[in-house]
């Protein structure tokens, strides 16, 4: 999979593109290399803490949006918008980045970042009214190979269940041009079987070859209070449209996980649920056999913030070539009065990591490139 040279930074109602080389990533893994080890030589010298503190690290300033939509005059809950990557295949590193832009009311566009156009689409047929899971994955069987790629899209309670084509649109009504036999349109997929349940986790598990892929979804029970219990992961195939369950178990990551088959069919890449939320790889290898996901490697080198950092919020974008951009949004905690705490502050760590084969040995490590901090609070890296 061709790297990606751009990664899209999310705000409100906007989306803003960061240049990676230039900014979190170095020509190559021996001068990342180079410049960690004189890093750590010069912390050594100045008998710095181990910690990581604002001035460490230069700012980046969050670039113009390419595509901004203006904010509604009256906000409110079913006008938030959602930014789903719609990247196909090549994970967006081929130039063909698309990004789904959907509010809570269904309604819809693809943003066409190469060309830098915005395309309608229909409606979702039943509005996602909670932050949706969304994977793109590319239909082999397609009768226009140009147009393979789908969208499958899910609301966090797993009450809908849509996958966005591009083909014969069947009835009419469903058509944005009538005279037009291929159109962009919804076709409804079966739900998961779970009742009363807030997604937790979500990964989308490549197939190999001309395999079909899986969607693995982490559902928590409402019913026993907010993340009150887990209900347990559940499995789509791509391809027979048909759901089984996993296992009890739910995957251990914070919101989404990736799967990168270069390096390893087996494994899922994200930040870690619970402390010290550390970036990992799990072995997900016995999903078929009802088995929960393995640690195989976990890594800090990533972010080592001050005990009054409180992480607020963090994703992860998998950039393709064993390539990852960390996004970690901290709330500085201070005390005010009465030995009450509050938030003082809020900063935005952005960390450009590469994974690569350890030498002699089937074993990963990762090598860290660049951090910065970001100039204003974003809402996800995609």
């Amino acid at each position: 999979m061709k790297a990606r040279q751009f990664v899209n930074a999310v705000t409100g109602y906007s989306l803003s593109h960061i240049k990676l080389r230039s900014n979190l990533f170095y020509p190559s893994t021996a001068e990342a290399q180079a410049a960690a080890m004189a890093a750590a030589n010069d912390k050594k010298m100045k008998e710095a803490t181990t910690t990581l503190q604002e001035e460490d690290y230069d700012e980046l300033p969050l670039p113009r949006p390419k595509l901004s939509f203006q904010p509604p005059s009256s906000p409110s809950s079913y006008t938030e918008l959602s930014f789903l990557p719609f990247y196909g295949s090549r994970g967006g590193g081929g130039g063909e980045e698309k990004v789904l832009c959907v509010n809570k009311s269904g309604h819809a566009s693809i943003y066409h970042a190469d060309a830098c156009t915005v395309e309608l689409v229909p409606s979702l047929r039943m509005p996602n009214r909670y932050y949706p899971v969304s994977c793109s994955v590319t239909n082999a069987g397609a009768a226009d190979p140009a147009f393979a790629d789908t969208l499958n899209v899910m609301d966090s309670e797993g009450s809908s269940f849509e996958a966005l084509v591009y083909g014969d649109p069947g009835p009419p009504y469903r058509r944005l041009a009538y005279d037009d036999t291929h159109a962009w349109h919804w076709c409804t997929l079966p739900t998961p079987p779970v009742e009363d349940a807030e997604s937790l986790c979500y990964a989308l598990l490549h197939g190999q070859q001309d395999a079909s892929a899986t969607i693995c979804v982490s559902f928590s029970r409402r019913d026993l209070g907010y993340y009150g219990g887990p209900d347990g992961t559940y499995c789509f195939d791509t391809a027979s449209h048909e759901w089984s369950k996993a296992g009890d178990w739910t995957l251990p990551f914070r919101t989404r996980a990736h799967h990168a088959p270069e390096l390893g069919q087996d494994l899922l890449f994200g930040i870690e649920e619970g402390e010290p939320s550390r970036f990992c790889a799990m072995d997900v290898s016995g999903i078929k056999t009802n088995s929960a996901p393995v640690m195989r490697h976990a890594w800090l080198e990533h972010a080592d913030p001050p005990p009054e950092w409180s992480l607020a919020n963090d994703s992860v974008a998998y950039l393709g070539a064993g390539r990852f951009c960390i996004h970690m949004s901290f709330n500085i905690m201070g005390e005010c009065g009465y030995a009450d705490w509050e938030i003082m502050d809020t900063v935005v760590l952005l960390t450009g990591v590469e994974v690569v084969r350890a030498p002699g040995s089937s074993g990963l490590r990762m090598v860290k490139h660049k951090s910065k901090f970001l100039d204003c609070v974003i809402r996800s890296l995609i």
